[in-house]
């Protein structure tokens, strides 16, 4: 089986946890988060291929980015909202295909202790201005 880290480090890697100094809810942080709502350049698709993931984020309960090796942004809406989509878990899926697919059933989990938090549907792969990448969280460095 596939694994992809939800973060914006690199693909196959888990993701950090993210700090805070005050406790925040997750709607309060989807309706901060661009990501989740910036525009679209162009048509949606139903697929992407595997082999040219750079990274993924979640940026709110039904949105994750997906950054391309060759710099496109793709926000897929998943077909339902999904509390595991977020920045601090990773997700699985199993393709026959090599490809993320609409329909495709992500399972989310806590890549630390492998909890799960649950499983959605991929929806419609959509572009992104590439501009986006600046709302994207920073990578580490080191």
């Amino acid at each position: 089986m596939k694994y992809l880290a939800i973060a914006s480090t690199a693909l196959l890697m888990t993701a950090c946890t993210a700090s805070s100094d005050s406790p925040q809810s997750a709607a309060d942080r989807e309706a901060e988060n661009p990501l989740a709502t910036v525009a679209a350049t162009g048509s949606a698709r139903s697929c992407l291929p595997v082999s040219q993931l750079r990274q993924t984020e979640g940026v709110s309960s039904r949105a994750i980015i997906f950054e391309m090796d060759n710099g496109d942004l793709y926000r897929n809406e998943l077909t339902a909202n999904c509390p595991g989509a977020r920045q601090d878990v990773a997700f699985s899926y199993s393709t026959p295909t090599q490809q993320l697919c609409r329909g495709t059933i992500l399972t989310f989990f806590d890549p630390a202790v492998r909890a799960p938090y649950g499983s959605c549907a991929l929806g419609e792969f959509v572009p992104i201005p590439e501009d986006a990448r600046d709302m994207m969280k920073d990578e580490p460095e080191g």
